[in-house]
Protein backbone atom coordinates (compact mmCIF):
# COMPACT_ATOMS: atom_id res chain seq x y z
CA UNK A 1 0.00 0.00 0.00
CA UNK A 2 4.79 1.83 0.72
CA UNK A 3 3.71 1.92 1.22
CA UNK A 4 4.71 3.17 0.50
CA UNK A 5 5.03 2.53 -0.01
CA UNK A 6 5.05 4.44 -3.31
CA UNK A 7 5.06 2.40 0.01
CA UNK A 8 1.76 1.33 1.05
CA UNK A 9 1.27 3.26 3.95
CA UNK A 10 2.25 6.66 2.29
CA UNK A 11 -0.72 5.93 -0.59
CA UNK A 12 -3.39 5.59 2.67
CA UNK A 13 -2.44 9.33 3.83
CA UNK A 14 -2.05 10.67 -0.01
CA UNK A 15 0.86 8.80 -1.55
CA UNK A 16 4.42 9.93 -2.88
CA UNK A 17 5.28 12.37 -5.31
CA UNK A 18 4.65 10.70 -8.41
CA UNK A 19 7.57 11.17 -11.15
CA UNK A 20 8.72 9.12 -14.52
CA UNK A 21 5.87 6.78 -15.46
CA UNK A 22 5.90 3.38 -14.66
CA UNK A 23 8.92 1.15 -16.74
CA UNK A 24 8.50 -2.23 -15.00
CA UNK A 25 5.66 -4.56 -15.51
CA UNK A 26 4.91 -6.70 -12.53
CA UNK A 27 6.44 -9.90 -12.40
CA UNK A 28 4.13 -11.01 -9.03
CA UNK A 29 2.75 -14.35 -9.18
CA UNK A 30 -1.52 -14.60 -9.14
CA UNK A 31 -2.62 -15.68 -5.86
CA UNK A 32 -6.04 -16.13 -4.23
CA UNK A 33 -7.16 -12.87 -3.46
CA UNK A 34 -7.38 -12.68 1.07
CA UNK A 35 -6.21 -16.38 1.23
CA UNK A 36 -4.92 -16.64 4.42
CA UNK A 37 -1.48 -18.63 3.16
CA UNK A 38 1.64 -19.33 4.99
CA UNK A 39 5.10 -19.35 3.80
CA UNK A 40 5.56 -22.95 2.00
CA UNK A 41 2.28 -22.95 0.96
CA UNK A 42 1.89 -23.94 -2.57
CA UNK A 43 -0.30 -21.71 -5.48
CA UNK A 44 -2.77 -23.09 -5.65
CA UNK A 45 -5.26 -20.55 -6.78
CA UNK A 46 -5.01 -18.13 -9.57
CA UNK A 47 -6.96 -14.20 -10.11
CA UNK A 48 -6.12 -10.92 -11.58
CA UNK A 49 -4.53 -7.95 -9.21
CA UNK A 50 -4.51 -4.41 -9.68
CA UNK A 51 -1.86 -2.80 -11.00
CA UNK A 52 -0.61 0.48 -12.32
CA UNK A 53 -1.88 0.55 -15.90
CA UNK A 54 -4.63 -1.01 -14.62
CA UNK A 55 -5.70 1.56 -12.47
CA UNK A 56 -8.03 4.61 -13.69
CA UNK A 57 -7.06 8.40 -14.43
CA UNK A 58 -9.41 8.77 -11.90
CA UNK A 59 -8.17 7.49 -8.70
CA UNK A 60 -4.18 8.52 -9.55
CA UNK A 61 -5.30 12.03 -9.71
CA UNK A 62 -7.23 11.48 -6.68
CA UNK A 63 -4.18 10.03 -4.95
CA UNK A 64 -2.22 12.39 -7.13
CA UNK A 65 -3.68 15.50 -5.32
CA UNK A 66 -3.50 14.46 -2.07
CA UNK A 67 0.01 13.39 -2.55
CA UNK A 68 0.79 17.38 -3.29
CA UNK A 69 -1.33 18.52 -0.44
CA UNK A 70 0.25 16.56 2.44
CA UNK A 71 3.76 17.32 0.75
CA UNK A 72 3.35 20.65 0.49
CA UNK A 73 1.46 21.15 4.53
CA UNK A 74 5.00 19.15 5.58
CA UNK A 75 7.52 20.95 3.65
CA UNK A 76 8.73 18.77 1.36
CA UNK A 77 8.33 20.04 -1.79
CA UNK A 78 11.39 21.22 -2.73
CA UNK A 79 13.63 19.80 -5.55
CA UNK A 80 14.67 16.25 -4.70
CA UNK A 81 18.32 15.68 -3.98
CA UNK A 82 20.47 14.90 -7.08
CA UNK A 83 20.71 10.98 -7.69
CA UNK A 84 24.01 9.51 -7.15
CA UNK A 85 25.30 8.12 -10.34
CA UNK A 86 28.23 6.59 -8.00
CA UNK A 87 26.94 3.32 -5.75
CA UNK A 88 29.80 2.01 -4.92
CA UNK A 89 29.84 3.33 -1.45
CA UNK A 90 27.19 0.55 -1.07
CA UNK A 91 29.08 -3.06 -0.46
CA UNK A 92 27.66 -6.02 -3.04
CA UNK A 93 25.35 -8.09 -1.24
CA UNK A 94 24.54 -11.83 -1.98
CA UNK A 95 21.23 -13.39 -2.85
CA UNK A 96 20.99 -14.74 0.26
CA UNK A 97 21.73 -11.59 2.33
CA UNK A 98 19.63 -9.71 -0.19
CA UNK A 99 16.31 -11.95 0.52
CA UNK A 100 17.27 -11.69 4.18
CA UNK A 101 17.24 -7.78 3.93
CA UNK A 102 13.84 -8.06 2.90
CA UNK A 103 12.10 -10.28 5.31
CA UNK A 104 13.95 -7.75 8.37
CA UNK A 105 11.88 -5.03 6.06
CA UNK A 106 8.29 -6.80 7.13
CA UNK A 107 9.72 -7.25 10.18
CA UNK A 108 10.13 -3.72 11.10
CA UNK A 109 6.49 -2.77 9.34
CA UNK A 110 8.08 -0.86 6.88
CA UNK A 111 5.02 -1.65 5.15
CA UNK A 112 3.02 1.34 7.04
CA UNK A 113 6.28 3.27 8.54
CA UNK A 114 8.07 3.73 5.25
CA UNK A 115 11.50 3.03 7.05
CA UNK A 116 13.18 0.81 4.59
CA UNK A 117 17.39 -0.14 4.60
CA UNK A 118 18.75 1.86 1.92
CA UNK A 119 21.83 -0.28 1.48
CA UNK A 120 19.37 -2.94 -0.41
CA UNK A 121 18.87 -0.28 -3.23
CA UNK A 122 19.75 1.26 -6.08
CA UNK A 123 19.84 5.36 -5.99
CA UNK A 124 17.71 5.20 -9.31
CA UNK A 125 15.45 2.59 -8.25
CA UNK A 126 11.96 2.35 -9.38
CA UNK A 127 9.27 2.80 -7.04
CA UNK A 128 5.64 1.77 -8.57
CA UNK A 129 2.57 0.72 -6.49
CA UNK A 130 -1.45 0.61 -8.13
CA UNK A 131 -1.45 4.43 -7.84
CA UNK A 132 1.78 5.99 -8.39
CA UNK A 133 4.83 5.05 -10.22
CA UNK A 134 8.39 7.89 -9.28
CA UNK A 135 12.15 7.27 -9.49
CA UNK A 136 14.96 7.66 -6.93
CA UNK A 137 15.46 6.63 -3.15
CA UNK A 138 15.92 10.18 -3.12
CA UNK A 139 12.55 11.16 -4.04
CA UNK A 140 11.19 8.28 -1.81
CA UNK A 141 13.58 9.73 1.18
CA UNK A 142 11.85 13.26 0.75
CA UNK A 143 8.18 11.97 0.42
CA UNK A 144 8.24 9.46 3.29
CA UNK A 145 10.19 11.79 5.42
CA UNK A 146 7.08 14.29 4.75
CA UNK A 147 4.19 11.60 5.41
CA UNK A 148 5.48 10.09 9.07
CA UNK A 149 3.99 13.14 10.77
CA UNK A 150 0.25 12.68 9.09
CA UNK A 151 0.81 9.17 9.70
CA UNK A 152 1.33 9.26 13.59
CA UNK A 153 -1.58 11.35 13.68
CA UNK A 154 -4.21 9.79 11.81
CA UNK A 155 -3.03 5.95 12.49
CA UNK A 156 -3.03 3.67 15.02
CA UNK A 157 -2.81 0.09 15.50
CA UNK A 158 -0.87 -0.15 12.08
CA UNK A 159 0.27 -3.92 11.98
CA UNK A 160 1.40 -6.34 8.85
CA UNK A 161 2.15 -10.18 8.23
CA UNK A 162 4.81 -11.40 5.72
CA UNK A 163 2.86 -14.56 4.14
CA UNK A 164 5.72 -15.87 1.40
CA UNK A 165 8.80 -14.68 0.63
CA UNK A 166 10.45 -16.38 -2.08
CA UNK A 167 14.00 -15.85 -3.70
CA UNK A 168 13.62 -16.87 -7.54
CA UNK A 169 17.06 -16.74 -9.04
CA UNK A 170 15.79 -17.41 -12.52
CA UNK A 171 14.32 -13.98 -12.57
CA UNK A 172 16.39 -12.47 -10.74
CA UNK A 173 13.88 -11.13 -7.82
CA UNK A 174 12.41 -11.33 -4.70
CA UNK A 175 8.78 -12.09 -4.40
CA UNK A 176 6.70 -11.53 -1.25
CA UNK A 177 3.15 -11.86 -0.48
CA UNK A 178 1.59 -9.69 2.53
CA UNK A 179 -0.75 -8.28 4.82
CA UNK A 180 -1.20 -4.88 6.01
CA UNK A 181 -3.92 -3.67 8.25
CA UNK A 182 -4.58 -0.10 10.29
CA UNK A 183 -7.01 1.98 11.87
CA UNK A 184 -7.66 5.11 11.46
CA UNK A 185 -8.42 7.82 13.86
CA UNK A 186 -10.98 9.33 12.22
CA UNK A 187 -14.66 9.09 13.89
CA UNK A 188 -16.35 6.16 11.77
CA UNK A 189 -13.23 3.92 12.84
CA UNK A 190 -12.43 2.91 9.07
CA UNK A 191 -10.33 -0.02 9.34
CA UNK A 192 -7.00 -0.09 6.29
CA UNK A 193 -6.85 -4.08 5.56
CA UNK A 194 -4.83 -4.75 1.99
CA UNK A 195 -3.51 -8.38 0.98
CA UNK A 196 -0.68 -7.50 -2.00
CA UNK A 197 2.75 -8.64 -3.15
CA UNK A 198 5.50 -7.28 -4.45
CA UNK A 199 8.80 -7.95 -6.55
CA UNK A 200 11.82 -6.86 -5.88
CA UNK A 201 13.93 -7.11 -8.96
CA UNK A 202 17.60 -6.89 -8.56
CA UNK A 203 20.60 -7.00 -10.92
CA UNK A 204 23.67 -8.75 -10.36
CA UNK A 205 26.24 -6.57 -11.75
CA UNK A 206 24.85 -3.75 -9.44
CA UNK A 207 25.86 -5.55 -6.64
CA UNK A 208 22.46 -7.43 -6.04
CA UNK A 209 20.97 -4.19 -5.26
CA UNK A 210 16.85 -3.40 -6.15
CA UNK A 211 16.15 -1.30 -8.88
CA UNK A 212 13.18 -2.00 -9.22
CA UNK A 213 10.12 -2.22 -6.31
CA UNK A 214 6.89 -3.33 -7.92
CA UNK A 215 3.86 -3.72 -5.24
CA UNK A 216 0.18 -5.02 -6.45
CA UNK A 217 -2.86 -5.25 -4.41
CA UNK A 218 -5.26 -8.49 -4.25
CA UNK A 219 -8.06 -5.34 -4.84
CA UNK A 220 -9.38 -2.83 -7.02
CA UNK A 221 -7.14 0.29 -6.35
CA UNK A 222 -10.57 2.33 -5.87
CA UNK A 223 -11.72 -0.43 -3.72
CA UNK A 224 -9.06 -0.17 -1.71
CA UNK A 225 -9.57 3.37 -1.20
CA UNK A 226 -13.16 3.33 -0.38
CA UNK A 227 -12.09 1.47 2.98
CA UNK A 228 -11.31 5.05 4.40
CA UNK A 229 -15.14 5.81 4.24
CA UNK A 230 -16.75 2.77 5.36
CA UNK A 231 -17.32 2.70 9.08
CA UNK A 232 -15.18 0.10 11.52
CA UNK A 233 -17.29 -2.91 12.40
CA UNK A 234 -15.36 -6.01 13.13
CA UNK A 235 -11.45 -7.01 14.99
CA UNK A 236 -9.21 -6.63 12.02
CA UNK A 237 -5.88 -8.38 13.06
CA UNK A 238 -3.80 -10.07 11.09
CA UNK A 239 -4.21 -14.23 11.15
CA UNK A 240 -0.48 -15.32 11.72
Amino acid sequence: MNHRCCTSSAYWTGGLSAAPSHRYRSRALRLAPRQEQGEGDTDSHSTAVSEFEQTSGSVKAFVGGLTDLFVRFAGGDEDSEALSADTSAKASLSEAELEAGIRQEYAKNYLWTGDINEDLYEEDCNFTDPTLSFSGLSTYKRNVGSLQGVLDLFVRNSRSVLYSCELRQEDSCVQTRWRMVGDLRLPWGPTIDVVGRTTFSYDSSRGNRIFSYDEVWEMEAAEALMQIFRPGTRDSAPEQ
